[in-house]
């Protein structure tokens, strides 16, 4: 399995080595709604602060705030690993250091882990999206054995 940050897996993890993936992408208990639904990406979880970078280079789309996501990320990647039209997201954000339209390169710091939104501890939610739909970022990121432990 690579490792957290691992240079020959398709996208980066977000906060390299710092922090352990700890919720899935699947079905899952909401803590703060108390219901099953879908979790579109995998938690990480981390301290506030921690630099968070861009997975892989590509165009910013998004900086944005919302009441369950908090302060947002949104990276338009183009192709990734054969795949057309791969995205990324990064959800709870303290702070963004990046602006809508701007180039940004693989491993560029984007902004910084918080707590913002429906979160009840500070972390980075992690989407990978195909066409706009959400797909297991593992796909991209290869096997994370916390996640399975």
């Amino acid at each position: 399995a690579p490792a957290p940050g691992n240079t020959g897996a398709a996208l980066l993890q977000p906060t390299g080595t710092q922090g352990s993936p700890t919720s899935p992408f699947g079905q899952r208990y909401h803590p703060i709604l108390r219901s099953w639904r879908l979790h579109n990406g995998i938690d990480i979880g981390n301290r506030g602060g921690v630099p968070i970078v861009a997975a892989e280079s590509g165009v910013v789309t998004t900086v944005a705030r919302s009441t369950s996501a908090g302060l947002y990320v949104k990276i338009d990647h183009g192709t990734v690993a054969g795949t057309p039209r791969v995205g990324t997201g990064y959800l709870h954000m303290d702070s963004a250091v990046v602006g809508r339209g701007q180039q940004v390169n693989r491993g560029q710091v984007i902004g910084y882990v918080g707590s913002t939104g429906l979160s009840t501890k500070p972390h980075l939610h992690f989407i990978t999206y195909e066409s706009g739909k959400p797909v297991n970022p593992e796909k991209y990121l290869g096997p994370l054995g916390s996640l399975h432990a």
